[in-house]
């Protein structure tokens, strides 16, 4: 648990004599500074460690891995075996496993270098596998919430260091999540690291569970369903749904064919609610002309199912499986039979129920939101709507060129318009209509870029300078090189260069 009279260091959580250990007789509670300080010491698991290196396949690795103790960095109390739902007090730390380094490309060294300078970084280490882990303070809370933040989190990790999402170790979001001991005489520790609050998931995960009860009410099959809302709509895999705005909990007697907002959000009913971070919504449009045929009915239904489940989350099952008989009766040629429409109502109710039913496959972002009550017809509201989009769109291009651009200015390599769209996921010919906007701040950047690359190549053939070395000094450049560093070397003198870089 968080100990709030003393320093984070003081803080408790739980280790184990191995990853087999459940029950409290193989536990013991210790204080984060002791646990960070033997990671740092060859005093205590480098020899374990070792031998686990030493191993001759990865199949004997991971048998001997397995015999390593683990700590439980979140939980800060525990009353039996350990799992999520026996977690009584969260520690108020968050680790999370950043792996798959060799397959993205990703340097360990400078990847954990970087996050060491990373504000909220509580301790930063390499594992056993020599992957990174990253130690973060978070609020203490309840698993569920847990879960939240470590989306959060990985969001974070993703967009700010340019990391694939397959890189960040989902199984890291359980409360009672073991790591494996580590050894690092390198570890980074800031005690004094930020704390990392979102105080939106707070207020979305209080809303969502407020009405979990709601969204099961009248279901015969699965009236034992027991849990909050967040795990009947599978909110961990989709964390940016506004559920404040959305009107998808309330009991109505008819079905919403489209993802409606909450009408409290409108001011006026002709003036368009806009959000600009986009909101995941689902439509259903089909021509009653056009019916689907055999071959494509079951994949065009199920896509059918998921949406009508999205927009009516208010619904039980039986509900849902009356109105998804009638639109295989109005939409396929011929119909699927009521059992085929069971089947597969039946196997996307499971998969929500699971916390894995994929909505991707149907939504999309939408931006612009109307009122039931609008009064302006479908030109008007569409005039308005394009309007509205297009201002989006150009603030969030340029956002995501600001974004990346301070990334991008390290000194040693130009920017280009392909170089801006590969790192910021704008396309080129976007980037082209905003180049404009950029240029001359690029131009001067890009002229100093230039200066230097041609001290260095001037330097490499006057002095010969192997390759080897060129890119040693490249490196040193790349590290050392602020801003002027070489206003006062003369280019001939390669002794004072090497110094200078070197100081």
């Amino acid at each position: 648990m968080v100990n709030e009279n003393n320093s984070i260091k003081d803080t408790l959580i739980a280790y184990y004599d191995s990853v087999g250990s459940k029950d409290l007789s193989d536990y013991k509670m210790v204080r984060l500074e002791k646990v960070l300080q033997q990671i740092r010491s060859d005093q205590f698991y480098k020899s374990m460690i070792d031998e686990v290196k030493q191993q001759e396949t990865e199949h004997l690795k991971k048998e001997k891995k397995a015999t390593l103790p683990i700590n439980c960095y979140s939980i800060g109390k525990i009353t039996t075996n350990r799992n999520d739902d026996n977690v009584e007090e969260h520690s108020g730390i968050m680790a999370i496993d950043i792996d798959k380094l060799k397959e993205f490309n990703t340097d360990p060294i400078d990847l954990k270098n970087r996050l060491s300078k990373d504000e909220y970084t509580l301790a930063c280490f390499f594992t056993v596998s020599g992957n990174v882990k990253v130690l973060v303070k978070i609020p203490s809370c309840d698993k569920h919430l847990n879960k939240l933040y470590y989306h959060d989190l990985s969001t974070y990790y993703q967009y700010k260091y340019q990391l694939n999402e397959k890189q960040l170790d989902s199984k890291c979001q359980n409360i009672s999540r073991a790591h494996f001991i580590s050894y690092d005489p390198d570890i980074f520790i800031n005690y004094d690291s930020q704390l990392y609050s979102n105080e939106d998931l707070k207020v979305n995960y209080s809303t969502v569970n407020d009405n979990s009860k709601k969204s099961i009410t009248g279901s015969n099959i699965y009236n034992n369903i027991i849990g909050g809302y967040d795990t009947f709509f599978d909110l961990y895999n989709h964390p940016n749904i506004n559920f404040e705005l959305l009107d998808i909990a309330k009991d109505t007697d008819t079905y919403n064919y489209h993802t409606t907002i909450n009408e409290d959000y409108f001011v006026d009913p002709n003036e368009p609610l806009i959000v600009k971070e986009g909101l995941l919504a689902g439509e259903l449009h089909w021509n009653l002309n056009r019916r689907f045929g055999e071959g494509n009915r079951t994949n065009v239904m199920g896509a059918i199912s998921t949406t009508l489940i999205y927009n009516n989350l208010g619904k039980s099952f039986e509900e849902l499986l009356t109105h998804l008989c009638y639109i295989n009766s109005r939409a396929c040629m011929p119909p699927l039979t009521n059992k085929e429409v069971f089947n597969i109502l039946s196997y996307n109710y499971d998969q929500l129920i699971n916390g894995q039913l994929q909505f991707e496959n149907v939504l999309r972002k939408k931006y612009v939101f109307w009122s039931k009550d609008c009064s302006l017809n479908k030109e008007q509201k569409r005039e308005i709507a394009n309007r509205e989009y297009a201002s989006i769109k150009k603030e969030n291009t340029r956002y995501k060129l600001d974004s990346v651009l301070p990334q991008l200015t390290d000194g040693l390599h130009k920017i280009t318009q392909k170089r801006l769209a590969n790192y910021s996921g704008v396309s080129e010919a976007t980037i082209k209509r905003y180049w404009r906007d950029y240029k001359e701040e690029l131009n001067d950047y890009n002229l100093e870029v230039k200066t230097i690359a041609s001290a260095i190549n001037k330097l490499t053939k006057e002095y010969k300078i192997t390759d080897l070395d060129s890119d040693f000094i490249w490196t040193l450049v790349e590290i050392n090189a602020p801003e002027g560093m070489f206003s006062d070397v003369p280019i001939n003198d390669y002794s004072e260069l090497i110094n200078k870089l070197s100081a």
